[in-house]
């Protein structure tokens, strides 16, 4: 799984990675109600300094105790905790998305946690390695698993301009629809128009058997269904003539393919006989 932005801090590669997923901010908790401290002295000021801290320490020295080498955050990443955690040499990463910090811990068995403290290993994700590398100018963190183990791969798209990689991502896309809906439902039919196509020849041919105004109805039913073809054609450049003499071909095409069907079923017919 790829990230397309970098790590905070020096800790550019973790292997074997335990990883610890927060949803909150990796930093001293703040209260929800504006409180006064009164501080008479500059002892009283430096003891609460220290006591934020040693807090704080302790809460990354458990971490590392519990094997964690790699920190997300989905929000910010305070300078003293990236201290601690670049004094204990631990990966810290900041994710802005929660779709990301999903994929994440769906990639590496992690839980999000939604407050910034000690983890059971319960909770914790595991990684084959994690790294920061360069694709191009773009700084990226790769999250590495043994294929028996991938929940989520990632395919990386280069192009050389944004339109590029938009229609490519687009294409992608949809191609990973097709194999999604194929994996739960392997029936398919022909695209680029042909079902709509045949669909529209025998609704004609079934309207041409009907009597009265009826037949006018279920024409025009069958008429509709060629926008889908002569939009098509369009689109691949086919106008004016051109595109309606697209119509008139396929239907044809699909006239001699249904009597050579035809054929070849009676043929087999005969011969079983």
């Amino acid at each position: 799984m790829v990230i397309p932005q970098g790590v905070v801090g020096t800790v550019h590669e973790v292997q074997d990675a335990v990883v610890a997923a927060f949803t909150c901010s990796v930093d001293t908790a703040e209260t929800e109600t504006k409180g006064t401290v009164l501080m008479k002295t500059a002892d009283d000021l430096l003891s609460y300094n220290l006591g934020e801290e040693k807090f704080l320490e302790g809460i990354i020295r458990s971490l590392s105790e519990a094997g964690v080498n790699v920190v997300v955050s989905g929000s910010n990443i305070g300078d003293m905790a990236l201290h601690f955690l670049e004094k204990y040499k631990i990966m810290a990463l900041k994710i802005t998305s929660k779709f990301e910090l999903r994929r994440i811990c769906k990639a590496t068995g992690a839980r999000a946690l939604v407050t910034f403290g000690p983890a059971t290993p319960d909770v914790l994700g595991h990684c084959a390695s994690v790294q920061q590398t360069e694709m191009g100018a773009t700084k990226t963190t790769v999250f590495r698993q043994p294929d028996r183990d991938a929940a989520i791969s990632t395919i990386v798209l280069r192009g050389n301009t944004q339109n590029t990689l938009n229609d490519l991502e687009r294409a992608v896309d949809d191609g990973i629809n097709v194999v999604k809906a194929l994996c739960r439902d392997p029936r398919f039919v022909p695209g680029a128009g042909a079902t709509e196509t045949e669909m529209a020849r025998q609704i004609m041919q079934f309207a041409s058997k009907h009597e009265g105004m009826e037949q006018y109805a279920i024409k025009a039913f069958g008429q509709a269904l060629q926008v889908i073809p002569r939009t098509l054609a369009e689109n691949t450049g086919h106008h004016g003539t051109h595109q309606e003499d697209i119509l008139p071909k396929l239907m044809a095409a699909h006239e001699r393919k249904m009597l050579k069907l035809r054929q070849e079923s009676a043929w087999i017919l005969k011969m079983a006989v």
